[in-house]
């Protein structure tokens, strides 16, 4: 692996997670910057079944491949959730044949934010059957969405040395988003400098 772009990709982690407003916390990065130990700060439907707890902290592990950037990271949760893109073992299937080289780890874990929020979640490629029948409910995702409150989104900053917290240029998909999550007080934190384009969505 590319040393040079290792470090990029932890310094844009860092910088994630300090414009994040504590939904994202580093707790630890390998020496060789190959894996991370995440926490994420938001609620989730936490269980194996439709009588999940809902749960606002999330370990995270994001082991990255030797041949990375070539191959996405491997993520893994250490609990199950329950979402219809979460392997009930954890695993979570935001990285797979959509992975190009030139994405970052700051988007995939936008991606996974929204995803254990069950945020627009792909039918066309569940993870776990029994929550994308239930999550196709719509009395079920109302429930859902009582119970977790106001989605988070996160948008990545536009350079790891970027530390503010506000909308720069954004792509059409995400304005529609964060002007419907601002019309409903989603919180959204983070800066972009390009169009994010979530390909990594399985």
């Amino acid at each position: 692996m590319n040393d040079i772009r290792l470090a990029a990709e932890r310094e844009r982690v860092f910088a994630l997670a300090a414009a994040s407003n504590g939904a994202v916390e580093v707790l630890s990065v390998a020496p060789n910057y190959r894996q991370y130990e995440i926490r994420l700060n938001v609620a989730a439907p936490v269980g194996t079944s439709s009588s999940y707890r809902v749960d606002s902290h999330h370990r995270l592990m994001m082991d990255l491949p030797d041949d990375f950037p070539a191959n996405g990271p491997i993520c893994t949760f250490g609990k199950a959730i329950f979402v219809p893109n979460v392997y009930p073992s954890g695993v979570a299937c935001i990285v797979d044949n959509l992975w190009v080289p030139s994405q970052h780890l700051d988007q995939v874990i936008c991606d996974l934010v929204e995803e254990i929020q069950a945020v627009n979640p792909n039918f066309h490629s569940v993870a776990n059957q029994e929550a994308g029948r239930h999550l196709a409910d719509p009395v079920f995702e109302q429930e859902l969405r009582r119970r977790l409150g106001p989605p988070v989104l996160l948008i990545p900053p536009e350079s790891p040395q970027t530390r503010v917290a506000t909308i720069a240029t954004i792509g059409q998909p995400v304005a529609r988003a964060i002007q419907r999550a601002s019309a409903s007080g989603v919180r959204s934190v983070g800066v972009a400098a390009a169009p994010r384009i979530r390909t990594t969505r399985h």
